[in-house]
């Protein structure tokens, strides 16, 4: 705060720009949302849940060591896609930014059908990795019969992603 450098922090000289501050907002406030629905979401889940007795419960929560490689892996693909289309947009390379989108989130989609074959594939003997509890193995592959085809569901090609490099 003392030096007059131009590294000097000055605190009644800093104030936001109005465009920059509604840029910020527009992605920052659905960013968080979307950010914050995965856990509030999984809150309401998991008092469900536990209505169901301790079978379901310990179902559930041997599904969630399988179920988080998944989402493991769509984090990556999330990260990796994001971290070229911004740097495409930092360069202005537009043309890049809709190629980026696209072939992205078409590999994502594919690498969902075959994340989700392979856990179907093996999914029992890695259940009995956890337990010998036969109950607890049949429950879990139940859920894992309800949601694991649908994980190509979040990966579904999103045609706004792909026109944002005609703005």
């Amino acid at each position: 705060c003392r030096t007059q450098e131009c590294c000097g922090l000055r605190f009644f000289g800093c104030r936001a720009s109005p465009a920059m501050l509604k840029k910020m907002l527009a992605i920052g406030i659905p960013s968080g949302l979307q950010s914050s629905m995965y856990g509030i979401s999984n809150m309401i889940l998991q008092v469900g849940v536990n209505t169901l007795g301790t079978v379901v419960v310990a179902s559930w929560a041997m599904s969630g060591k399988i179920d988080g490689a998944y989402w493991a892996i769509s984090s990556a693909f999330g990260t990796a896609i994001t971290t070229f289309v911004a740097q495409n947009y930092g360069a202005g390379r537009m043309d890049r930014v809709k190629a980026c989108a696209k072939k992205g989130t078409w590999l994502f989609f594919f690498a969902s059908i075959v994340i989700s074959g392979i856990i179907l594939c093996f999914a029992a003997p890695l259940l009995r990795l956890f337990t010998d509890d036969a109950a607890v193995v049949s429950t879990t592959w139940d859920i894992f019969i309800f949601f694991v085809p649908f994980y190509l569901t979040w990966s579904f090609p999103n045609r706004s992603a792909w026109n944002q490099g005609r703005e």
